[in-house]
């Protein structure tokens, strides 16, 4: 069974996470403390580690037996936004589905919002719940990871607010200086 899956993640592209990390980054070091060269900062090491912690912390918070498995980076932000990958434990995929099916109307939205085309936007997913449904019930073995993270939203949209847990993470963050001396550059 394909475990992977997506989560809900705003991106690094001028969102709350990129706020997190710049400020973690710009704030003067306490005594003591070495100040850090904003050009030593391994960025792409920053992005990878903040998500892993973020998928780390997005788990836990749902209480779902997982591991980060990557960060998915765009090379131009037109279309798209970074992407955190999750691989779940197999055995939640099932109580994930059945949480999906019950708040039905949830998993419509979400469908809906997500798969349903406009100027610039042709979905390669379909938006009738009646499909969702079928597949849901009678093919979970060949969900892939976009259609798992769109059954993990669903299954916890009426109990997590997906925005607050990202402003949690990210303010968590930041007030803990995230660690950012792990992605000094070594000169």
């Amino acid at each position: 069974m394909n475990t992977i899956a997506t989560i809900p993640f705003y991106g690094f592209y001028e969102s709350r996470h990129s706020n997190a990390l710049e400020y973690t980054v710009q704030t003067e070091p306490d005594e003591g403390e070495v100040e850090i060269d904003f050009n030593s900062i391994d960025f792409k090491a920053a992005h990878q580690d903040y998500a892993k912690l973020y998928a780390e912390d997005f788990l836990a918070t749902l209480h779902l037996k997982g591991e980060f498995e990557s960060l998915d980076s765009p090379m131009f932000y037109n279309f798209e936004t970074d992407t955190v990958f999750v691989t779940l434990d197999e055995s939640e995929v099932p109580n994930l589905i059945q949480k999906a099916l019950k708040n039905h109307d949830a998993l419509n939205t979400i469908i809906k919002l997500s798969f349903t085309g406009y100027d610039g936007f042709i979905p390669f997913y379909s938006n009738d719940i009646e499909e969702w449904t079928d597949k849901l019930n009678n093919e979970p073995n060949d969900l892939d990871h976009n259609e798992l993270g769109i059954v993990i939203q669903a299954a916890y949209y009426n109990d997590e607010d997906f925005d607050e847990i990202q402003n949690d993470f990210a303010e968590d963050y930041q007030c803990n200086s995230g660690g950012y001396l792990d992605f000094i550059k070594n000169s």
